[in-house]
């Protein structure tokens, strides 16, 4: 079986990349709210189902961290043999979720899902690199988000978690365009725990 970092190890690696992945798991979520609202107000009732959200989120979210991540020689952003997610040098690889209370994903249980959440290499993603997932837990209501977590698993078990502690504002008027992220303002609501890492520099 492979070495999987621990969650020190991890937090020194992710130190310079949580608040964009929060930032940009955010504003997919933001911008999800933000289209229902333009056509809502347009005269347009949309409705979608868990699913169907889940997937609009997940396209968002996706576009959202190709430009936060553009132009960054240390982090490669792509589809890697069908998984989107991101390689932070060669040390981990994250894929983007919803998650649920219990950590865990809702996926069609194929045989790269499976070979993910137990560590099994998957090719085009380093054989070294610790297979992470970053995820949001939505409230009830689908309105905002309860926390983002960036976390590993082992099979069914959980090794370790990072809390991002985000939260989206309910109300949602104007609608961003993703063209524009570069422009939008987005309040920092990252609060680290005293025992999880510090935007200081030292552990």
């Amino acid at each position: 079986m492979k070495h999987l970092l621990s969650k020190q190890q991890a937090e020194i690696i992710l130190e310079p990349y949580l608040l964009k992945i929060q930032e940009a798991i955010e504003s997919g979520f933001n911008d999800h709210l933000a289209t229902i609202n333009f056509h809502h107000s347009n005269g347009v009732n949309v409705a979608f189902n868990k699913k169907e959200k889940a997937n609009i989120i997940h396209g968002l979210i996706r576009a959202r961290i190709k430009r936060m991540f553009k132009g960054n020689i240390e982090v490669r952003c792509e589809n890697f043999n069908g998984v989107f997610g991101i390689q932070i040098k060669d040390n981990i690889f994250i894929r983007f979720k919803k998650i649920n209370k219990d950590f865990g994903t809702s996926n069609i249980l194929t045989k790269q899902t499976s070979d993910y959440k137990n560590q099994i290499e998957i090719p085009g993603i380093p054989e070294a690199a610790t297979l992470l997932y970053a995820g949001y837990l939505p409230d009830a209501t689908w309105t905002s988000l309860k926390n983002i977590y960036v976390f590993c698993k082992l099979g069914d078990n959980l090794k370790w978690q990072i809390g991002l502690n985000g939260s989206i504002e309910q109300n949602i008027i104007n609608f961003t365009p993703i063209e524009s992220v570069g422009e939008v303002t987005i309040q920092k609501r990252v609060k680290l725990k005293d025992n999880q890492i510090k935007k200081t520099g030292t552990k």
